[in-house]
């Protein structure tokens, strides 16, 4: 079994002061990669609120197509590391002037929210945060209002697009602390849709030494398909 923390990382940690936040940027850019390899037709974002810290961000961003922010600190920070790289924007509770940020795609969390964003008259790339109603068994987190909307706000939703406003498919948190072939299979069944997008999130289970499951971090994915363009193979490669 690998060492939950590897001896260089022990090292470093010891020649510290306490207390410390050690990052091993070497181990982090080997799985990374792994990651990278591992979901080929999938653009991938990396979702800030895990984990901020310049040095880790400018690692992933090697290895990922955009970041997924959610404020507008988040958002600064970002945009300020990596002009060029792309930003999906959530979170629920945005400001008048967070819904103006430039983005690549926008994840939107209520049929009100989208209004706001009509209101404002600036073109927008949307996805619609959805909590679709699936049995999740075993998971840590699930999502439910304000962070989405049920099928009766999408169907809310839908008569808002047009024009700049244009929807391009959809966002859903899978659910925090599940395995890799439980996450697949849910994920396979959120998969099954017309839309040209889907933004597939949510913490993946751990190892550690007694094999419990802990959720290590918040990567998002896009799925791309043949006939989708990739669930949301508009914005660059990383935690879609």
């Amino acid at each position: 079994m690998i060492p939950l923390i590897p001896g260089r990382v022990r090292e470093a940690a010891a020649a510290l002061p306490a207390p410390a936040y050690v990052y091993d940027l070497p181990g982090l850019d080997a799985h990374a990669a792994a990651v990278r390899r591992a979901l080929a037709g999938v653009e991938l974002y990396y979702a800030v609120k895990a984990n901020p810290d310049a040095e880790l961000l400018k690692v992933l961003a090697g290895h990922v197509d955009g970041f997924e922010v959610s404020s507008g600190g988040e958002h600064a920070h970002v945009t300020g590391l990596f002009p060029a790289m792309p930003v999906a924007l959530g979170g629920p509770g945005k400001t008048d002037a967070e819904l103006r940020l430039p983005h690549h795609r926008l994840h939107v969390e209520s049929p009100n929210e989208l209004r706001r964003l009509r209101a404002t008259g600036l073109p927008a790339d949307v996805l619609l945060r959805i909590n679709p109603d699936l049995p999740v068994e075993g998971a840590a987190l699930t999502m439910s209002g304000p962070f989405g909307m049920d099928e009766a706000g999408v169907a809310e939703c839908l008569p808002l697009f047009g024009g700049r406003l244009r929807l391009r498919g959809l966002h859903a948190h899978l659910a925090s602390g599940l395995d890799a072939p439980q996450l697949l299979r849910l994920a396979a069944r959120l998969l099954d849709t017309e839309h040209e997008e889907v933004n597939l999130g949510g913490g993946m289970a751990g190892r550690t030494p007694s094999r419990s499951a802990a959720s290590t971090g918040s990567p998002t994915a896009r799925a791309c398909g043949p006939s989708r363009k990739g669930g949301g193979c508009g914005s660059s490669r990383a935690g879609r």
